[in-house]
């Protein structure tokens, strides 16, 4: 039969649910002044001072929440019984246990996003294989391979014959509104997977609850002041289901990314940055208008195929610039031939009166000019070398996995980059956090700031460097960081 659907929300300023009137019932939401929700007019919540959801409480008793020393959700309490769960030490969930037994779950982290290979239960064993997305089931129920929709939910699934055997139709914010089929598949809202124990996704970095739109935990990420919603740390996608997906739990990404197919191809490529792409779109957009201001300004005839040349140009040059601004040496050679050779064209160009052009290349040569210094400066704090460490864990390519001696290491190298607060963390055997002292000698961690710092080793080498620990462990691109 035919499922509707007609729900309807408002929210406050920063992106808080305030009603909700829908087909199967009203609801009105309150919070406190930190945005957290108190009440849905079903349940009532509540939260420790870190900002973690501890208890549920409704017509069917009370749910309560434990967390681990990282704010990892470890066990939950409540009428259906007591689950567990275990994660490995990069934050991977790899097991839940029930009165039923225990599941564990074999993950593959070295994909953009943390995803689950195997899963090994009590109803028994289940195996996934991917392409760019997860493309089937095998599984107690046979083969199912997963339809998705334009926002990478699992619309339905068919079975080997091609025949349909399960559909799925969501609310807005990702609960089943309606489904048929009993194929037993865990893998729904944006293709994440939806825990029953819990009645929420899990996001890797926090868990998400489709009924409320919001996640049982803080945001780590920082917000922007252009967009006041972004400080709000517990709603899902800027309160924007319908447009932005949030496969790490902590930030959104529009999904027009995935529509122009952007994120399959950013996948294929190894050790390509976000950062880097960025640059490289910027450049190739900047290019492109810096060649057909250049042939107004000369009084060349503007026609499509001048603007079509630029625009190839443009996305040559971004496509180089998407590679090479990866590497820190290949950034020094770079802004070294750009700040002197946009020096050399805004003489020419003041000489040959094109003033606008004149004007960009100045622009270019500020910002050459900055970014140079800026790599010049990062080359004085250079990897430590960990093979000759004592103890701890070796890694795969000659490396040694030990904090303590790491982090002594750098402080004796790079006193300065440290502050008396993290100098004396440092004295008491743990890793340092993010303070001005810090950012002063590495800014592009700024928004990091008051997290841990952690070491990373190179290709799982010898050779180790500090990172902020949310970065290292959710970034996208997780093949960045671990190859």
């Amino acid at each position: 039969g035919v499922v509707e659907l007609d729900d309807s929300y408002t929210y406050d300023p920063v992106g808080n649910r305030r009603t909700k009137a829908a087909l199967g019932g009203n609801a009105s939401y309150i919070y406190d002044a930190n945005d957290r929700l108190l009440s849905d007019g079903k349940y009532t919540y509540g939260w420790d001072a870190a900002g973690n959801l501890t208890s549920r409480s409704g017509p069917e008793g009370q749910t309560t929440y434990r967390y681990d020393a990282e704010n990892r959700l470890v066990e939950t309490s409540g009428p259906g019984g007591v689950v567990q769960y275990a994660y490995d030490a990069e934050g991977n969930r790899i097991s839940r246990t029930t009165a039923a037994g225990t599941t564990v779950f074999v993950v593959d982290p070295n994909m953009p996003y943390a995803q689950v290979l195997e899963e090994h239960g009590p109803a028994g064993a289940k195996l996934y294989a991917y392409g760019n997305d997860m493309l089937n089931i095998q599984g107690p129920d046979g083969t199912h391979w997963f339809d998705y929709d334009g926002l990478g939910s699992v619309r339905a699934l068919t079975d080997a014959s091609g025949t349909l055997t399960d559909t799925y139709i969501y609310e807005a914010f990702g609960s089943v509104a309606h489904r048929t089929g009993t194929t037993a598949n865990d893998f729904r809202f944006t293709g994440e997977q939806y825990d029953e124990a819990l009645e929420m996704y899990y996001l890797r970095a926090r868990y998400y609850e489709p009924g409320t739109g919001r996640f049982g935990q803080q945001d780590r990420r920082s917000g922007n002041p252009a967009n006041p919603v972004t400080f709000n740390k517990y709603i899902y996608t800027n309160a924007n289901p319908i447009n932005n997906t949030d496969p790490s739990g902590l930030f959104s990404i529009p999904e027009i990314t995935t529509s122009l197919g952007i994120q399959g191809f950013i996948r294929s490529i190894p050790g390509l940055t976000a950062k880097a792409l960025g640059v490289g779109v910027v450049s190739g957009v900047f290019s492109t208008i810096y060649s057909i201001i250049t042939d107004i300004e000369a009084n060349r005839d503007i026609t499509a195929k001048s603007v079509a040349n630029a625009a190839i140009s443009g996305f040559c040059f971004g496509f180089l610039s998407t590679f090479f601004t990866q590497y820190r040496w290949a950034r020094i050679i770079i802004g070294t031939v750009v700040s002197g050779a946009s020096l050399v064209d805004f003489v020419s160009s003041i000489k040959a009166g094109l003033t606008i052009r004149a004007s960009l290349d100045l622009l270019i040569f500020m910002f050459s000019l900055r970014y140079l210094r800026a790599d010049l400066r990062s080359l004085r704090y250079q990897p430590i070398d960990t093979s000759n460490f004592k103890g701890g864990t070796p890694t795969k390519n000659g490396g040694i996995r030990e904090r303590i001696q790491f982090w002594k290491e750098w402080q004796t190298r790079y006193p300065e980059t440290l502050s008396e607060a993290n100098k004396a963390i440092i004295k008491g055997d743990r890793a340092p956090r993010i303070d001005a002292t810090w950012c002063k000698y590495f800014p592009d961690q700024a928004p990091y700031m008051g997290e841990k710092l952690i070491h990373h080793h190179i290709n799982y080498g010898a050779k180790a460097i500090p990172l902020p620990e949310p970065f290292h462990r959710y970034q996208p691109g997780r093949g960045i960081l671990h190859p």
